[in-house]
């Protein structure tokens, strides 16, 4: 973590010297044209090693995404250098129509690992209001585009005979890809262990497009040195995502992975409302009561809506809670003992790691329930619950199965188990004070490692249960 910060601010140190170095040189100075493409030619040709290293280490169908963003990076940065080139040989900064489809061409293949990436997050996650914000922050993108870009760029190439049509395919592709990333940025608030900084390096490099477009080709406002800095900084975000590739390869939905988020919402209406903002902007601000009632009804509109889905996410979450815990013990359920077991043992195959499961069943709870009755019965297991807790803690995850039956998982096992089995037995040493009376209980405890006793989840439950009944009939009272 510390290395992937040096180098980001390293690389932010240096685009301030480098404002700083095309700041104090002449307009027409060689070094304050070349400075730019130069740093990111430089940048970009690294990274896509580096991106490229990532795809050779990984297993996980993840590696083609890091396979195609390197192939892209190195088009990228080769496609600056010999834009440097060019320029060494024509002593313009105007970049050339083959360099222009040498980007247009880098950028079809960072489409592709997007469109890539897409496909596998689309898998575990679909819901009507993520396409709902999809088409809000697509017409808004569009309607922008055109407006400001597109359109423009129409009109100057009616005027210029030498205006080539990859002037407009090169902006349609930044609006595309633009779109794609902020599906996958939506996506990747659902889930767990996916990292932004190629979704947020790809949208700086296409905020410099468009402000290229904006403000050089169509308005001629500022010169391409001053967004050359934009290009490096996403240059280095996208390599630094490398870094999260290893540790970070699979795609899990967390437990409320089809929650829908508050934040998303609201970023849906704070699109809408800047969509607005431009849309009064273009007509001089010529506010009438027409266009105050149109934005009082959908400002109490936005209101309403986010109040409604504030009711409803905390009756999602209440289901979900039920879902997946226990209602006697408040512990989590044989329904995520099952969902956990699936993915701990699926990473413990990737990364070589061992797991443990440990069976635990109360000795002779039956007599228990029949003498002093069941409310007794549950105050038993509810203490019972609460001393496993205590001595589990954050060394595994604890789990009641159903009755008097618990289960502890216990991922990245680095012994055989026993000094927890041993500390789960101690604490069964001293008596339950259930208020009316003291009751004296014992647990029988089957232990199964992965994947020494068995490489499937059905095989290790069943061995670890085998276990366990096996103390009962030797004596119980042990594991």
């Amino acid at each position: 973590m510390l290395k992937q910060h040096k180098i980001l601010m390293g690389s932010i140190v240096w685009i301030g010297i480098y404002f700083l170095l095309i700041a104090g040189l002449p307009n027409e100075s060689a070094v304050r044209q070349m400075v730019g493409p130069i740093s990111v030619a430089i940048a970009a040709i690294g990274v896509s090693f580096w991106l490229f290293r990532q795809y050779w280490l990984l297993t996980t169908q993840n590696r083609y995404f890091w396979l195609l963003l390197s192939l892209g990076m190195m088009l990228f940065g080769l496609t600056n250098l010999y834009d440097v080139i060019s320029f060494t040989v024509q002593s313009t900064d105007q970049f050339t129509l083959a360099t222009n489809w040498l980007w247009a061409f880098s950028y079809l293949v960072f489409f592709i690992a997007l469109i890539y990436k897409l496909l596998i997050l689309t898998s575990y996650y679909t819901s009507q209001q993520f396409v709902f914000n999809i088409l809000v922050f697509l017409t808004f993108v569009l309607a922008l585009g055109l407006h400001f870009i597109i359109m423009p760029l129409f009109d100057l190439s009616q005027q210029s005979i030498g205006f080539d049509s990859i002037e407009i395919i090169y902006p349609l592709l930044d609006l595309s890809i633009l779109v794609t990333v902020f599906i996958l940025l939506n996506l990747t608030w659902l889930t767990e262990n996916v990292k932004w900084y190629s979704m947020f390096g790809l949208m700086i490099l296409i905020l410099g497009d468009l402000l290229y477009f904006y403000f050089v080709t169509i308005e001629g406002l500022i010169e391409t040195a001053y967004i050359q800095p934009l290009w490096l900084l996403g240059v280095v975000l996208i390599g630094v995502s490398g870094f999260y590739a290893r540790d970070h390869e699979g795609v899990h939905l967390s437990q409320h992975g089809h929650q829908f988020s508050l934040r998303q919402e609201i970023l849906s209406y704070i699109v809408i409302f800047i969509l607005m903002t431009f849309v009064f902007h273009s007509y001089g601000w010529e506010i009438n009561s027409l266009s105050l009632g149109l934005a009082f009804i959908l400002v109490i509109t936005v209101v309403r809506n986010i109040f409604l889905i504030r009711q409803n996410l905390k009756l999602v979450a209440q289901y979900q809670y039920l879902a997946y815990h226990d209602d006697l013990t408040g512990l989590l359920n044989r329904s995520k003992f099952n969902e956990d077991l699936t993915r701990v043992m699926k990473s413990a195959e990737q990364k070589g790691e061992r797991v443990a499961l440990i069976m635990v069943d109360l000795d002779n709870f039956k007599p228990v329930n029949d003498d002093f009755g069941h409310s007794i019965g549950d105050a038993l297991l509810q203490q019972v619950a609460g001393r496993l807790a205590q001595v589990i803690e954050d060394k595994g995850i604890l789990y009641r199965l159903g009755g008097d039956e618990f289960i502890v998982l216990v991922p990245q096992l680095e012994d055989d188990g026993d000094k927890l089995a041993d500390e789960m037995m101690h604490r069964f040493g001293a008596p339950f004070d259930l208020g009316e009376t003291e009751v004296q209980v014992t647990p029988s405890m089957g232990v199964s490692i992965y994947p020494e006793d068995g490489e499937y989840s059905d095989l290790l439950l069943q061995l670890a249960d085998t276990a366990m009944y096996q103390v009962k009939r030797d004596g119980k009272n042990n594991y």
